[in-house]
């Protein structure tokens, strides 16, 4: 399972911008090689962020969280632990 390339994920994001998730989720899943539920947790994630305004990695300035990229590789256990030096404000 690979991280998908930035044309692919512009391809992606754009999708969700025009909510078409169903086919964001397809485009992930072709790009990345991974199953419904790692794509659609990806796709997800990106919506997120595409709400609250964080940067994604098509915005200037944006690279791949580690939590994005783990999910993109289908590493679902990698992206729940807790990043090293950030603070817990549960």
């Amino acid at each position: 399972m690979s991280a998908p390339s930035p044309e692919a994920l512009a391809g992606i994001e754009q999708a969700i911008l025009q909510r078409q998730n169903g086919h964001a989720i397809r485009l992930c899943r072709e790009c990345t090689g991974n199953g419904l539920a790692e794509a659609t947790a990806a796709v997800e994630s990106i919506e997120a962020k595409q709400r609250h305004g964080s940067p994604t990695p098509l915005q200037p300035g944006g690279t791949p969280s580690g939590v994005e990229d783990a999910v993109f590789r289908g590493q679902k256990i990698l992206a729940t632990m807790p990043v090293e030096g950030e603070d817990d404000r549960s």
